[in-house]
């Protein structure tokens, strides 16, 4: 079971980087550039280092008190000759994504099933508990967005405590 204060730090950093676009930079990883984004506030502290566009993956860190967790996540959208022919882009997945997550923030990508449709019923947001290995304390979820009931966009997900 996830404390309050992590799935808090963990909402707020998600909040202040992805969703609003703030505190992004680029950071240096051994030979690799990353975008990154930082939040550190009275319910803690959040890091987020990811890569790619169109596939790729990354990690967040978070402390709150003296606990600390981190989320790893890989995945990504179809390619763009096939959202081509379904008549969508990248932005447009991650413009409903965005949406979504803001819908369900506190809920999605945790240890909760969400689910959020657009109105024209297109689209379709879903994250869900794949594995809970409580012995190991290792949640595995997985994220995806579905266009014309067609999977367009998928992310897995590994939180565990830092310990």
């Amino acid at each position: 079971m996830i404390s309050p204060e992590i799935k808090d730090i963990l909402t707020k950093g998600l909040l202040s980087g992805y969703i609003n676009d703030t505190n992004v930079l680029t950071t240096e990883r051994g030979a690799f550039l990353f975008s990154s984004s930082d939040y550190r506030g009275p319910e803690g502290n959040y890091h987020d280092e990811w890569i790619g566009k169109r596939s790729g993956g990354g990690q967040e860190i978070v402390q709150a008190g003296d606990k600390r967790y981190t989320r790893l996540y890989a995945g990504g959208t179809l390619d763009d000759e096939t959202l081509l022919q379904l008549g969508i882009t990248r932005k447009q997945i991650s413009e409903f994504r965005t949406e979504a997550i803001e819908k369900g923030l506190d809920q999605t990508r945790l240890e909760t099933v969400f689910n959020y449709e657009s109105e024209d019923r297109k689209w379709l947001y879903g994250y869900d508990i794949e594995s809970d290995e409580q012995e190991f304390n290792l949640m595995i979820g997985r994220e995806q967005i579905l266009y014309n009931e067609e999977i367009v966009f998928l992310h897995k997900f590994l939180l565990t405590p830092v310990e």
